[in-house]
C-alpha cells in the first residue's frame, strides 16, 4: 500500500510566503521562492484554509495553556521532575546465540522450559541531570533473604504480579 507523502514544511516559511504574496509577489514565485506546497499557500491566502494550523491530531491544550504549562515547568525546580523506564531483561533468552569470551573453548547453554521468564529494571532520571538508584521488579510473592544481600547496596527491590 503507497502512503501519501506529506511535505513538511517551517511554519515560519509559510508566514514569510503570505506575507510576500500581501507585498504583490506571485503564488508561484513565493511557493517557490519560500519551498511551500503552492496549492496550501493558495487557500490560505484566499482564507480557504486558516493560516496558523497544527498538523495532526487536535491537541489538548490551547496554546495559551501551553505557554502557562512551559512557563511553570521552565520555574520548577529541576530535582522534582522525573522520567522513568523500564526494560526487561530475558533470563533465558530464545536463540542459540550467547554471549562469552572469543578465546573461551567451551561455552555452556543453560535450557529452560520457561523463555519469557525475566526480570524488570526501572531507571529513574531527573531533569537537573542525576540518576536515582535502579530499581530491579521480580515476580515473587517474597523475596529471598539470600536474593535480597546480593543486590546492590543502594538499589531498590520490588515485587509484581507480572514481573
Amino acid at each position: 500500500m503507497d502512503q501519501k507523502k506529506i511535505l513538511l514544511y517551517p511554519e515560519e516559511a509559510m508566514k514569510n510566503a503570505l506575507q510576500a504574496e500581501r507585498n504583490g509577489m506571485p503564488v508561484k514565485t513565493a511557493s517557490r521562492t519560500f519551498k511551500v506546497p503552492r496549492t496550501t499557500l493558495l487557500c490560505k491566502f484566499k482564507g480557504i484554509n486558516p493560516e496558523f494550523r497544527k498538523m495532526g491530531p487536535a491537541t489538548i491544550f490551547s496554546i495559551e495553556e501551553e505557554n502557562l504549562l512551559v512557563q511553570w515547568l521552565q520555574q520548577m525546580d529541576r530535582s522534582r521532575i522525573f522520567n522513568a523506564d523500564e526494560s526487561a531483561f530475558f533470563l533465558n533468552p530464545k536463540g542459540s546465540k550467547v554471549l562469552a569470551p572469543r578465546d573461551e573453548e567451551t561455552v555452556d547453554a543453560t535450557v529452560n522450559t520457561n523463555e519469557k521468564e525475566c526480570l524488570t529494571v526501572l531507571i529513574n532520571c531527573y531533569a537537573a541531570g542525576t540518576l536515582a538508584p535502579p530499581m530491579i521488579i521480580f515476580e515473587y510473592k517474597r523475596i529471598s533473604s539470600d536474593l535480597t544481600a546480593r543486590v546492590r547496596k543502594h538499589w531498590g527491590i520490588g515485587v509484581s504480579e507480572n514481573g
